[in-house]
């Protein structure tokens, strides 16, 4: 499957419609439903190995909960010729009524199989580091701090990598803590949303802005002077130097 930059992708970012930067207690379910999607999609690879895959998969919660059955009202399950009746009772589990960690562990389960099975020959037409990198969009563009990594096929925590904690987290307080670090806040979640979605360039564009509005900031906080309108980040860079080394110190 593929993941497409719409026109009402396009306008919440220029409108400015951004969540919190992560959260991990909830799958919305528009993010439940493009998960699910991306798994229906694999059945037409190789749909006797899939319902096989869902099988084990459907075992392992089960036993592991020490469970006879998936508990959830059933009348409303989706038929698909496609799926066996477990995989389709797991899939629908996982659409409609898993909890986050439910969630999270049927998905990473499938991905680890679905390796399993193409080593082993099988799912030969399906690039399952695509397959990855959706669902680590799909994720990004919710604002669920989770990821698979691509090398150890496991899910993890976002705000576990230090780059999450020693810096996003720091400079999101910081850009909220002064009026006069509005524009550069609004210019870094600007950017962070690009990224959600893929949009690299437009990222590393406003991540500068974001810097440039920081730069005037302190220049303003400080009674700098600077050519307003018009200073760029090299030349402010310079200005800072010159009138105070520790300038970074906000």
């Amino acid at each position: 499957m593929a993941v497409y930059e719409t026109y009402s992708k396009r306008q919440k970012c220029l409108r400015g419609e951004f969540n919190d930067v992560y959260q991990h207690d909830k799958i919305p379910q528009k993010l439940r439903v493009q998960i699910c999607n991306i798994y229906d999609s694999l059945f037409d690879y190789n749909a006797a190995r899939m319902n096989a895959i869902c099988d084990e998969v459907h075992y392992i919660i089960v036993n592991e909960d020490g469970k006879d059955r998936l508990e959830f009202e059933r009348q409303d399950i989706e038929v698909d010729s496609n799926k066996s009746s477990i995989a389709t009772v797991l899939i629908s589990f996982a659409k409609r009524f898993a909890d986050t960690d439910s969630f999270l562990t049927i998905l990473e389960l499938i991905v680890g199989f679905i390796y399993e099975q193409q080593e082993c020959g099988n799912f030969s037409n399906l690039d399952l580091d695509e397959v990855i990198e959706e669902i680590n969009i799909r994720f990004r563009e919710s604002a669920v701090g989770y990821h698979i990594e691509p090398e150890s096929l496991t899910i993890v925590r976002i705000d576990s990598n230090l780059v999450h904690s020693e810096v996003m987290q720091p400079v999101l307080g910081l850009l909220n803590s002064d009026p006069l670090y509005a524009g550069a806040l609004h210019e870094f979640m600007t950017a962070h949303e690009h990224y959600r979605y893929g949009r690299y360039r437009e990222a590393i564009s406003n991540c500068g802005n974001s810097f440039e509005s920081i730069m005037k900031a302190i220049h303003e906080k400080r009674g700098w002077n600077y050519e307003k309108g018009k200073a760029t980040a090299s030349p402010l860079i310079d200005s800072c130097a010159r009138a105070d080394a520790s300038v970074f110190i906000l």
